[in-house]
């Protein structure tokens, strides 16, 4: 494991990484470490990219909490990449900017769908329900952090929104065994296409201008829709 994962003091703001190298579109290893670090205090290390072993590719936030639910925002602080490695990493550091106890929070997997030098978009896909979240920039790195503040925020600082839905679509159910084929046009309607499936139901295509999302119109329990856009991705049918 690389020395700088263990913080052995601030770090090189040439060591955050470049977003345009983050893949869109296919899955990323994804993982949540619950820091107990007895400097920076209790908080959350964020981090996804590529897992490419013992090389420092996964992107990292810290953060004092995690916006887990919909509508929730939280304010993290870019850190330097870390391996793949390290995202299963669970113990004490001993010494350094990180010592404390490192703990996982959640692991698995991530799909990016936009990148830009101030702005991440991408959906926690492991889960049952998959996750939206949007990550902004607020402020880039300072060149010369002189203040303590400016030393703890050097790599930036970002601001996460979870922007998962929370309402699923009001439709009603079209229930029929044979159609004449004068009415196969009742079937649709203007703002949705519909895939007939083998149990009856059927999935709704959203369409936006730069994506299509696949839906269930059943919510869930708890009233949340089924988003199965990157189930069928994650299956190669993009």
């Amino acid at each position: 494991m690389a020395k700088h994962e263990f913080a052995p003091g601030l770090p090189d703001p040439k060591r955050f990484g470049r977003l345009s190298t983050l893949p869109k579109g296919r899955p990323l290893l994804w993982a949540i470490q619950r820091h107990l670090a007895d400097r920076a205090g209790p908080h959350y290390d964020v981090r996804f990219g590529p897992d490419q072993g013992t090389k420092p590719t996964l992107f990292s936030w810290a953060a004092r909490k995690f916006p887990a639910e919909p509508g929730q925002k939280a304010l993290l602080f870019q850190q330097p990449l870390h391996t793949g490695q390290y995202a299963d990493f669970e113990g004490t550091i001993a010494s350094g900017y990180g010592k404390g106890v490192v703990k996982t929070h959640d692991k698995g997997r991530v799909i990016v769908t936009h990148t830009s030098p101030d702005k991440i978009k991408f959906v926690v896909a492991h889960k049952k329900h998959p996750e939206t979240f949007v990550l902004v920039r607020q402020s880039g790195a300072p060149a010369n952090p002189k203040t303590v503040r400016e030393k703890r925020t050097q790599g930036g600082t970002w601001l996460l929104a979870n922007v998962t839905p929370t309402e699923a679509l009001k439709y009603n159910k079209v229930r029929y065994a044979k159609v004449p084929a004068e009415d196969v046009e009742k079937l649709f309607d203007e703002k949705y296409l519909h895939e007939e499936k083998i149990d009856g139901a059927a999935a709704l295509y959203k369409l936006f201008s730069d994506r299509i999302e696949i839906l269930s119109y059943r919510p869930t329990t708890e009233g949340r829709p089924i988003i199965h856009t990157y189930r069928v991705e994650r299956g190669g049918a993009r």
